[in-house]
């Protein structure tokens, strides 16, 4: 499967400094992009519309709920699905 393109970061607004303290106000964006190295975009909300697990690209998508979370970061990965149609054929 193809890599992600990039990612967008949405996190509460009660994370960053409120919940890690002054010294790390950046756990949820540092944690990620050493687990995912794409270049990330993202702010800070009051709460946070997504999915309850996983969602991995090309499989269950319609059976997905989403939800309104509080105090949680979500990510959105940004795929290139250009090609896709013809490498299936």
């Amino acid at each position: 499967s193809k890599p992600p393109l990039c990612a967008i970061l949405f996190s509460c607004q009660g994370r960053g400094t409120n919940l890690y303290g002054p010294d790390d106000p950046c756990t949820d964006s540092t944690t990620f992009a050493s687990a995912v190295p794409v270049p990330t975009a993202g702010w800070f909300g009051n709460g946070e519309i997504g999915p309850l697990g996983a969602v991995l690209p090309g499989g269950g998508r319609e059976k997905v709920k989403t939800h309104m979370h509080g105090f949680t970061s979500v990510f959105a990965m940004i795929y290139d699905t250009s090609g896709d149609a013809e490498e299936a054929e």
